[in-house]
């Protein structure tokens, strides 16, 4: 495999070294410091000509990437130049704003190692503030009072939240990096950002809407409606990031055989999750099982755009990220007027956390943690006290009392209230039941509702 375009970088960055210092024990290889010896003691000499020297020597062995891994020496003198003098942006070289913002990104996603998305939503906000209407800011000479100033107005007079400043701060740290500019010495250390919300209201609909969303008529088409349905069941029972780690999913990330799904996290930079779903979910034969879309909807509309995605579009094309997030919302909304993609990720948080806490009696974090693929436990500490609430409403296995038949034994809005919920609510801890002397069984909890509400309420005998 040939390192395209190596030579031109070796070439540019020959042209871009400045005059350097360098003594006996410089970071020449040993054969080279013998010949260079006398010249370089007590003497400073061009560093640009002593690296073109060694030019036509490295340049006949970086043809291949194994050939480049076989030359320490001058990969860790390419890597302390790349440090010392690293690829700065001119802004006043450009003439058209589009051209820089192009450079930026460039620079932003090989150097600040950037995420699209996050590239994408940065270079949005640098195009509001330089086109303000009041307040605009010249990206080719930034200058902080400017920044400041129209951060204060877009507070003051617009009424911007700290998220909206933040994101705009984000921009400018991009475009100072790119620059060679440290952005908290520029200025922007002295910033501060309006108080934050700590925590944000999450709609969580309760098992009942969920499983009316499930078996919701979402179009007259019977695979656009299957569609619909199996994105939105799987979407709930799986709780992965929507629509990142949706649109991208293929068959062979589903593993029937061993009962397990491969998630790419493009989050974390392509990651791979990997989750051990209810058999159910994976291969139910009456359930919106993962075997039943692969194996009676899918190839429906499947044909030559389809490639491996798991999910197609009734035209047999795959879905775009923006293009299922739109999608999704439009027809989630049919069946439930608050929701939004995401609430299914939180939904999936809630209802895990929930399922740990009947099976071990105690909230178990680092599981729900590894489920989500959240990076730190604390995001996943913040579903807690959600769960705490709703557990108390309903104190069932949310999973398995979604997966049940429509119509199945009567309708799931009093699930609680009836003799199903044998089949989803396991027998309580002890610790659950205030102690050990007043454990009870399902049958004592099949009661009416506000009453089962009343004695949970009791104090400890």
């Amino acid at each position: 495999m040939r390192v395209k375009g190596f030579k031109e970088v070796l070439q540019r960055l020959c042209d871009k070294w400045q005059t350097f210092s360098f003594s006996s024990h410089s970071t020449f290889p040993q054969n080279q410091r013998g010949g260079d010896k006398e010249r370089c003691r007590g003497s400073t000499f061009s560093y640009r000509q002593a690296f073109q020297k060694n030019f036509s020597e490295i340049q006949g062995q970086v043809e291949d990437i194994e050939a480049l891994r076989s030359m320490p020496e001058q990969r860790g003198r390419l890597h302390e130049l790349l440090q010392t003098c690293p690829i700065r942006i001119d802004p006043s070289k450009y003439q058209d704003i589009n051209d820089l913002f192009s450079a930026v990104a460039s620079h932003a996603r090989f150097f600040q190692r950037l995420s699209e998305s996050s590239i994408r939503q940065r270079l949005r906000y640098a195009r509001l503030m330089a086109n303000h209407p009041v307040f605009p800011v010249d990206f080719r000479n930034l200058r902080f009072e400017e920044v400041i100033n129209h951060l204060m107005y877009r507070e003051l007079n617009e009424k911007c939240g700290p998220n909206a400043l933040k994101h705009s701060i984000d921009s400018i740290r991009m475009f100072l990096r790119a620059y060679g500019i440290n952005p908290d010495s520029w200025g922007l250390k002295f910033y501060r950002l309006p108080p934050m919300p700590k925590s944000k209201p999450r709609p969580i609909p309760p098992p009942s809407v969920v499983h009316k969303m499930i078996h919701f008529e979402y179009s007259k088409d019977p695979y656009e409606n299957a569609l619909w349905q199996y994105i939105i069941a799987h979407s709930f029972w799986i709780g992965w990031r929507v629509p990142s780690e949706v649109w991208q999913l293929k068959v062979s990330d589903i593993d029937l055989e061993s009962g397990c799904i491969f998630i790419r996290e493009p989050k974390k930079y392509g990651s791979v999750r990997q989750i051990y779903p209810d058999k159910v979910v994976m291969t139910g034969a009456t359930r919106k099982s993962f075997k039943n879309w692969i194996d009676k909807w899918r190839p429906k509309a499947e044909n030559q755009y389809s490639g491996d995605f798991l999910y197609i579009q009734p035209s047999g094309k795959p879905f775009t990220k923006e293009l299922l997030r739109t999608r999704l919302s439009m027809q989630g909304k049919k069946a439930w007027k608050l929701f939004q993609p995401y609430v299914t990720r939180h939904w999936n948080a809630v209802a895990m956390l929930i399922r740990t806490k009947i099976e071990t009696g105690h909230w178990d974090i680092y599981y729900v943690q590894r489920w989500l693929g959240h990076s730190k436990v604390t995001v996943t500490e913040t579903y807690v006290r959600l769960a705490e609430e709703l557990y108390r409403q309903f104190p069932f296995d949310w999973i398995k009392a979604t997966l049940q038949s429509f119509g199945e034994k009567g309708s799931l809005s009093d699930f609680s209230k009836t003799s199903e919920i044998k089949m989803v609510l396991p027998e309580i801890p002890p610790c659950e039941q205030n102690g050990p002397g007043r454990i009870r069984t399902c049958d004592q909890l099949v009661m009416s509702q506000s009453l089962y509400q009343a004695e949970l309420r009791a104090p400890k005998v």
